[in-house]
This record gives C-alpha cells, sequence and structure tokens, in this order.
C-alpha cells in the first residue's frame, strides 16, 4: 500500500560524498579556539566545492540569505562592543567571537551545498548519524544506556531519519515511536518529544495524497505526540526518575530565572563572552532571595556563569547585550515565517524526517539550551532548510515543481536540486 520515501533518485557525486564525510566526522572535537567539531573544519571545503555548481550560486540572489547572514554578523557586532566595554580577557572574547563566526561559516556551507543540491543534505544527515553510533560504539565505548548528554539518541535520530529514504512513510513512523519509547527509558524527556513530533508528521503525511493539509490538523496531531510523550514519561516514574528530574527542572529553572534578572539589570550592554562577574554573582543571589526553591549549596556550582543560562536567547543578550540577540531572533522569525511550508504544504519526500528533527530540536534549543558548541550545527543547518523551503516555494509558484510523487514518478519535470 506504501512506498518508499521519494526524493528522485539519491545520487551519489564527489559534493555528496564531501557532505557525507562531513557528517561522519561530526562527534570528533578538535581545540582550536575553543571546541570545534571536525565537521566545521570540512563543511567549508564542501560549501568551496559547491561553489563550481550554478544552482549554488544562486544562493547569493537570496534575499532571506543576506538577511541571515547579516544577523549572524550583528550578533558578532554585540559581543566585540560588549567584550570591549567590559574588558574582557583575550581568553574570553576569543571563544566568545568563534561561535558566531564559526555558526557563519556552517550556516554558508549547508546552504551552498543544499543549493548545489537539496539532497546533499540527506548526504550529510546520513554521515551524522553513522558516524555519531560508529564513534560512540567503537571509539569511545559508550554503553547503550548512555542515551544523552553526547550519547546515542541525536545520531541514531538523524541516522534513521536519513534511512527512511529507505521505508514506507507510516513504517519509518513506528521506528521513531520506538526511539520516544527509548529516550523515555533513559530519561531524555525533551528528545521523546522530537521523535514523537515525527511520528506524528510522517504517519499523517504518509497515505498516497500528496496534498496539502490544514494546518489546524497539525497542530492536532502534534498536540496529541507531546500528550503521548508526556503520558509515557508519567508511566515511567520511579523515585530515581522524580529526583533525576526534579533537579534537572530546578537547574534549568535557575538558569532561565538567571538569565532574565542579569539581562534586566544591565539590558543594553551585555556582560561579556563566558563572563563570571561580581554583578552576575548579584544576579544569581536576586534569584536566590526571590524563588526559595534556589536555597542550598548546589547552586554554588553553577558560579554565577554566563554557561549557566539555558537559553540561547537569553545567552547571547546577557554575554552580548541586547545587538547580540539578532541572529537567535532572526531564526526564531523564519522557523515561524516558514514552519507551516514544511509541517503543511511541503509534500512528503526522503528530506521531511530529517527537516522535521532540525526544526523541532531548535526550537527547543533556543529557548531551554545554551549556546555551546553544539547548537551552531543545529541553529546553522535549520537557517540552511529555511532556505531549502524559500527554494521551493518559489520552484512551485513557477511551476518548477522540485518535488516528486508519493510513487516516485516525477510530477511535471525534473529539477537537479
Amino acid at each position: 500500500m506504501f512506498t518508499a520515501l521519494p526524493l528522485g533518485r539519491i545520487r551519489v557525486s564527489a559534493l555528496a560524498l564531501l557532505s557525507l564525510a562531513a557528517g561522519l566526522v561530526a562527534p570528533i572535537r578538535v581545540r582550536l579556539v575553543g571546541e570545534l567539531y571536525a565537521s566545521e573544519l570540512l563543511l567549508p571545503v564542501a560549501g568551496l566545492v559547491a561553489l563550481t555548481s550554478p544552482n549554488a550560486r544562486g544562493l547569493f540572489k537570496q534575499k532571506w540569505f543576506w538577511l541571515v547572514l547579516i544577523s549572524i554578523l550583528v550578533t558578532l557586532a554585540g559581543y566585540i562592543l560588549t567584550d570591549y566595554i567590559r574588558g574582557s580577557s583575550s581568553a574570553q572574547y576569543m571563544r566568545g567571537w568563534a561561535r558566531p563566526i564559526v555558526l557563519a561559516s556552517n550556516f554558508i556551507s549547508l546552504a551552498l551545498i543544499a543549493y548545489a543540491d537539496r539532497r546533499n543534505l540527506w548526504w550529510f544527515a546520513a554521515g551524522v548519524g553513522a558516524g555519531g553510533v560508529l564513534y560512540a560504539r567503537l571509539v569511545m565505548n559508550t554503553p547503550i544506556s548512555l542515551w544523552k548528554h553526547g550519547g546515542y539518541a541525536e545520531y541514531f535520530t538523524v541516522g534513521f531519519a536519513a534511512f527512511s529514504y529507505f521505508l514506507p512513510a507510516r513504517v519509518s513512523s513506528l521506528g521513531f515511536v520506538v526511539l520516544a519509547a527509548l529516550s523515555v527509558h533513559w530519561d531524555f524527556r525533551s528528545h521523546a518529544g522530537f521523535c514523537l513530533v515525527i511520528a506524528a508528521v510522517m504517519w499523517m503525511r504518509g497515505g498516497t495524497s500528496i496534498k496539502p493539509i490544514a494546518l489546524w490538523k497539525v497542530g492536532i496531531a502534534l498536540a496529541l505526540a507531546l500528550l503521548a510523550a508526556w503520558l509515557a514519561i508519567q508511566s515511567q516514574q520511579t523515585d530515581w526518575h522524580r529526583e533525576r528530574q526534579a533537579g534537572s527542572n530546578l537547574g534549568r529553572s535557575f538558569g532561565i530565572q538567571f538569565g532574565i534578572q542579569a539581562g534586566l539589570n544591565s539590558p543594553i550592554i551585555g556582560y561579556g563572552s563566558w563572563s563570571s562577574s561580581p554583578e552576575l554573582q548579584r544576579a544569581m543571589q536576586q534569584v536566590r532571595e526571590r524563588d526559595p526553591r534556589m536555597a542550598g549549596d548546589w547552586l554554588d556550582d553553577y558560579g554565577g556563569s554566563t554557561a549557566s543560562i539555558h537559553s540561547q536567547i537569553l545567552q547571547a543578550w546577557v554575554e552580548g547585550g541586547i545587538i547580540a540577540t539578532a541572529f537567535f531572533l532572526m531564526l526564531l522569525f523564519v522557523m515561524l515565517r516558514f514552519g507551516r511550508e514544511l509541517f503543511a504544504l511541503r509534500p512528503l519526500d526522503a528530506l521531511t524526517p530529517i527537516f522535521v528533527f532540525y526544526f523541532t530540536a531548535t526550537a527547543w534549543h533556543l529557548f531551554m539550551s545554551p549556546f555551546a558548541i553544539g547548537a551552531r550545527t543545529y541553529d546553522a543547518m535549520v537557517a540552511a532548510i529555511v532556505l531549502v523551503l524559500v527554494l521551493e516555494r518559489q520552484m512551485r509558484r513557477t511551476g518548477g515543481q522540485p518535488l516528486v510523487s508519493r510513487r516516485g514518478t516525477v510530477r511535471r519535470r525534473t529539477i537537479r536540486r
């Protein structure tokens, strides 16, 4: 009844293999200016190779590319201005400035390889999944129970999202339910929610129809998926789970309250990259005094550092001032602006589960995770995905029809990107 997800033929090319290689080395960390993933060194090479494609050079005519890139540069300017005013040490500001610089490099590179041929993002995701699992198992000898915090969860999910190319949509949907169950079992609640959102989209879009669906139906399906995640988590409650989750919730709550308080204390100019200053200590104390749950020696481990703020938007505000939030607010805006394309309008194909995972996870990270090494790839990937959605919308409007039907036949004429 169902056929595997189409994306035309997954074509092997030099750029596709280079994209795969960049994904395969994604879990390997190198230390230059702070920590980098090896993929962040290989992606610019892939981007330069992509420039040989006329399709890729069309990226520079896309206004949304320039708006996102300018927002990254504004964020960098916010960090530079704040570090200059605050007199941050070179060790601090070099690491601080490296984050938006590498983020810009990742974004440009992923956007170029996607515009050369959007199927290259499939190859990159396949590499991330395979490379991450192999590295964790064969190099780090990581037990399967280490599912979160650099464990298997992300790699299995991205890898299975790419593998879904070979499966019927509703079969792959059940696979994401299994990944959600594993995430619940090993206490990775947010990731369980990501997997159930993908499962809901794949199941809902997995029939024979390729027509757009009403946005309210998408909302109901996603709400039911998140409710299922919540019920599954509640059913797994043991004393250990309750204690660990309470500690996690309290730490995350502190990070957000601390970030808001520190930002309000200095709303225009931040405190500097990776700052831990007496002013931040005072903000931490204000949170302690206002919220009795924050009493206790455990809070001393956070040290009043900006690294404890569990929100990319808040952390950028506190570290680089209001100017430094430019990219994160732009990213949130384009995700809201073009998210409907992905969840309700875009015909189902082999990129759908990959795109939905990165969209869902990044939406969470913007508000609930720090601006750290892992965030750069997620943010850059979503920004590149948005540009693909823009391109596909434009091609549909002009009759280009870049997508193929559920049965794998070309709907009008083949588009090679």
